[in-house]
This record gives C-alpha cells, structure tokens and sequence, in this order.
C-alpha cells in the first residue's frame, strides 16, 4: 500500500528472497526541483510464506544494524509521546489478544501529520485515507514494525501488509512520536533511534 512502485527481489545468500522498492515523491515536482533531488529505495524486505501458505513480508534483519539505543514501555489504556530530535527512528509494538486497538501518530508543533491506526476488534487498519483488513496475526511476529527517516515512513503490519508514505511536514526537534494502546495485557512498545546509514544522506 502506499508510496512503493517496481519491486524487484533477489535471491541472497541462505536462499532468502529480498525484495526492494522505490519510494516515489507525493509533493508537488516544483518542491523536489528546488530540493534538487526525488525518490529513494525503499529498506530491503524479507518475503516468506507462512505455514498457512500466505506470503509474509518483514524487513530484513540486517536493518538491524542500524539501531543505537533501546527504549522500551508496556501500554495499557496509555499514551506515551517522544519529542524526536532527528528523523531516524525505528518503533515496534506487539500487541496481545486483549489488545483492542493501537494507534501511531506523528505530530509536528502539536498537530497530527501522520497516523496509522490499528483496531483489532473489527479487524481494520486506517493511514491517512488508505483502510486495509487486519491479518491473522502471528505471536512470534511484532504486530507493527515502522520505520522513519525523514520524510519516509514505511510500515509492515503483521507480517503481512506494508504500508509506505511520504511526510514532509515532519521536521528534527518540532516531531513528537505518540504511541497509544487501548486494552488489557500491556502492549509492548519499543523504540530504537537510528544512526545514519552515511555521514551525507538526504535529510528531508
């Protein structure tokens, strides 16, 4: 769903399928003109099939690399908020079946510019104007894993939807993270700022 056109995959070593994307822009040319530059490639993609035969979708481990440190918080019926001082950030959530629903936004000088919202009970997921069915989830899968680099968010849902989206609002030191999660059992939610992947990447 969303920003991703002409996957290619490719066998790696292991005989893993990874599959990559490119990320199209979705402002206007006149701003990516100015910028003086548009697009980028998407992060690399585990594709699998489950033993229920569906193809499921993660991103591949060796985006782990990039992590620097771990913060970590158990929601019940909370809404946690991280003022973001750079735009590299991996979330990941794992919900449990009393979770009823769980949402993601992205706010910049308090004013929402981002959300995805995932309501377990009637099976629904809503990012902006996009609406997709939730999967069946598997426990041993993170029921959300999201990644932002600046104007970039990709999200893969239950191993089994990705979502990608271009937000240029968002800005270092002006973006809150918010995290909230509605139900019994403690949704896990964890975060990892991310060092660059080179000292002279694209910063918007």
């Amino acid at each position: 769903h969303g920003s991703y056109y002409a996957p290619k995959s490719f066998l790696a070593p292991g005989r893993r399928r990874i599959l990559w994307g490119w990320i199209p822009e979705t402002r206007p040319q006149a701003e990516y003109a100015a910028a003086g530059w548009a697009g980028a490639m998407s992060l690399p993609r585990h594709l699998g099939i489950d033993a229920a035969g569906h193809l499921t979708m993660q991103f591949a481990p060796e985006v782990e690399s990039l992590r620097e440190g771990r913060i970590r918080t158990v929601l019940e019926n909370k809404t946690v908020r991280h003022s973001l001082d750079h735009l590299r950030q991996e979330v990941m959530l794992r919900a449990t079946p009393m979770t009823s629903s769980a949402a993601v936004r992205l706010l910049v000088d308090g004013n929402s510019v981002w959300s995805l919202k995932l309501d377990f009970a009637a099976k629904q997921a809503q990012c902006g104007d996009r609406s997709f069915t939730l999967p069946a989830f598997d426990p041993a899968e993170p029921t959300l894993r999201l990644f932002l680099d600046a104007s970039v968010i990709e999200a893969i849902v239950g191993g089994r939807h990705a979502i990608t989206s271009r937000c240029y609002q968002v800005k270092p030191g002006a973006t809150t993270l918010e995290v909230t999660a509605e139900g019994k059992g403690g949704t896990e939610f964890t975060r990892w700022p991310l060092r660059p992947i080179s000292p002279n990447c694209m910063t918007t």
